[in-house]
């Protein structure tokens, strides 16, 4: 980039995949407006370096929705899923889901989904609200969603943001945390300073697993 954006809270399009190298060189894209079904991002599929930039700022009015209107896995995060490096990215994106969703939502501030590869410098300061009736298992959290494959890492990364999760169905385990949710990568001089929070607001009948929540990451597997 060479200056800051502003988007003016026109509806977003996430980019469907990204390929070379995204340099903010320290600039910021603001007023980011998305509300998607599957991905709900910036780039939804990242298979290029994507460093130096700033989503929102405290001021301005930048959200993502997650709608999750099918079964399956669903990605919510400036991107939605990588399987290249993420450096020095800051959201101060707000992010959240209608009590409808039914999908499985992989969901963080920065990241949804991580694939074998490295988060490094990232900064949250984006409220995430989700609810619905997910059928899978998923991960909620302020900087990574979901690491479900090993050889990556996430690196002095912080989150101050609130993490809020309220479902009525619990069939498969949840995991939530204030750095990652679900996690199989290793973490390094990373700090949570938000609250973490599950609400069940179901029948006995309608949960038949546990949760996994923590400060810094829900489960690690």
């Amino acid at each position: 980039l060479g200056a800051d954006i502003d988007l003016g809270g026109e509806a977003w399009t996430p980019v469907a995949r990204h390929n070379a190298i995204f340099d903010g060189q320290g600039h910021s894209i603001k007023n980011l407006v998305v509300s998607h079904g599957t991905n709900a991002s910036f780039i939804a599929l990242n298979y290029g370096v994507f460093k130096n930039v700033t989503f929102g700022s405290k001021d301005d009015k930048s959200t993502i929705e997650l709608l999750g209107s099918i079964t399956d896995n669903t990605y919510a995060g400036i991107i939605g899923a990588t399987a290249a490096n993420i450096e020095n990215v800051t959201s101060y994106v707000s992010i959240s889901s209608p009590a409808t969703l039914k999908s499985a939502p992989l969901v963080g501030g920065i990241v949804g989904q991580l694939n074998a590869a490295k988060v490094s410098g990232c900064e949250n300061y984006g409220d995430i609200d989700i609810s619905g009736t997910p059928a899978k298992i998923y991960g909620v959290a302020g900087v990574v969603g979901y690491a479900a494959k090993t050889g990556g890492s996430i690196d002095n990364c912080k989150n101050y943001g609130a993490i809020s999760v309220n479902m009525a169905v619990v069939n498969k385990a949840p995991s939530v945390g204030g750095i990652v949710g679900f996690d199989k990568v290793s973490i390094t001089n990373s700090s949570n300073y938000g609250d973490v929070s599950f609400f069940f607001s179901g029948t006995a009948a309608q949960s038949s697993t546990s949760t996994m929540i923590g400060g810094i990451a829900g489960n690690i597997d």
